[in-house]
């Protein structure tokens, strides 16, 4: 019985907390390296937030993000690893899906925590040729 009870509050029991995410900077060249997003994840409730398995979403793929545990009331701040830009467009970044489970295994809960931001991958410059003027 203790261990069903411990199941369901481990799993059950939704965090209050918001997260905030941005890029800097929101637009970048095609192929630029540590372009990563900053988050703010926000404990709203007087209960601690345990270190969860946690995922950003970016563009088709998804990210590893390992935010601390985070006391009732108090802010963590976390980078996310490298954003893709090998391909220039609108990259979606965001949301941040937290897996809660229960020690055993039995049963688990993905959070999601909302709305995405935007990264902008601009193409490359490319020099062109200077054009030869024609002397009427």
């Amino acid at each position: 019985m203790t261990t069903r009870m411990m199941t369901r509050t481990t799993v059950a029991r939704t965090p209050a907390l918001t997260v905030a995410r941005y890029t800097h900077p929101a637009q970048v060249t095609r192929g630029t390296p540590d372009v990563t997003a900053h988050l703010e994840v926000h404990n709203t409730s007087r209960w601690s937030l345990p270190s969860t398995r946690t995922w950003l979403i970016a563009g088709a793929g998804s990210l590893p993000v390992r935010p601390p545990a985070v006391n009732g009331g108090a802010t963590a701040h976390v980078e996310s690893p490298q954003l893709p830009t090998a391909r220039r467009g609108v990259v979606p970044v965001g949301p941040l899906l937290m897996t809660r489970a229960d020690p055993f295994g039995l049963a688990h809960r993905v959070l999601d925590t909302g709305v995405s931001s935007e990264l902008y991958v601009r193409p490359r410059p490319v020099e062109l040729p200077d054009v030869a003027r024609s002397h009427p």
